[in-house]
């Protein structure tokens, strides 16, 4: 599936959504910002249909004020358009439904695909063999999936895949390398300035481990009953953020 566009119903016409202007472009910006595919945001999955967002980032993409995006996503929660899960750090927005009315191809793109001529199809194919070959030299490796994704210039993404990640393993033993990534990672996210091209990743996050502090001691492995007791406390913290942003 393409992502560079998204389906619009026209029974989206008859909606609350759409009789109020800043609910239907906050619904449009939902769907044009929600992941095509999984991937990972600073540790944490996003599934097709998520994204990650900041109250603050957020009114400034849609030249609005904090409140009125946060009554805006509120509203959209309400008509069960999205769902909403606060943390310390970001807000995570899912579109309802999302596989349903994004990701099914239609009867009619069926038939049309099915159309295709015998000429259409070498072309299509040694089209789509480049695009194949220059998006994995583009993301950093292969067909291997994604263990974390880090911005690059233009708005793309360069993604840590495990060949990578195994030879720095081998080149930086003593290295806290899953901290390090997520520094690099924050730092990068800091400023537009810092961004690195996708070519330059690999060797940027070289320099980065290299500049790094050794590891001081390895951490004990913590017993089931400590990660569960962990799960409960990050659960009631998220609760309680949720209900202090509600109830501002």
């Amino acid at each position: 599936m393409p992502n560079d566009w998204i389906k619009l119903h026209r029974k989206s016409l008859d909606s609350q959504v759409f009789s109020d202007d800043f609910l239907w472009r906050l619904w449009c910006w939902c769907l044009m910002r929600a992941c095509w595919d999984e991937r990972w945001y600073r540790g944490e999955r996003l599934k097709p249909g998520q994204f990650a967002t900041g109250r603050k980032a957020a009114a400034d993409d849609l030249g609005c004020s904090e409140s009125k995006w946060y009554r805006g996503i509120k509203k959209l929660e309400e008509l069960g358009q999205i769902t909403i899960e606060v943390n310390s750090k970001w807000t995570t927005l899912s579109v309802c439904n999302w596989g349903t009315y994004q990701n099914a191809e239609s009867k009619s793109e069926q038939q049309m695909n099915s159309q295709w001529t015998a000429s259409e199809q070498p072309v299509n194919t040694i089209k789509e063999g480049k695009e194949i070959k220059e998006g994995k030299e583009k993301n950093g490796g292969g067909d291997e999936k994604s263990l974390m994704a880090f911005p690059t210039k233009g708005g793309g993404q360069w993604h840590l895949t495990k060949p990578i990640a195994d030879e720095f393993r081998e080149r930086f033993p003593a290295k806290n390398r899953k901290a390090e990534y997520q520094k690099a990672l924050d730092w990068l996210e800091s400023d537009a300035k810092h961004l690195k091209t996708a070519q330059g990743m690999k060797r940027f996050l070289a320099s980065w481990l290299e500049r790094s502090d050794d590891m001081k001691q390895v951490a004990r492995p913590k017993t089931g009953e400590e990660l569960q007791q962990e799960t409960i406390r990050a659960k009631a913290e998220r609760q309680r953020r949720y209900e202090q942003e509600a109830a501002k």
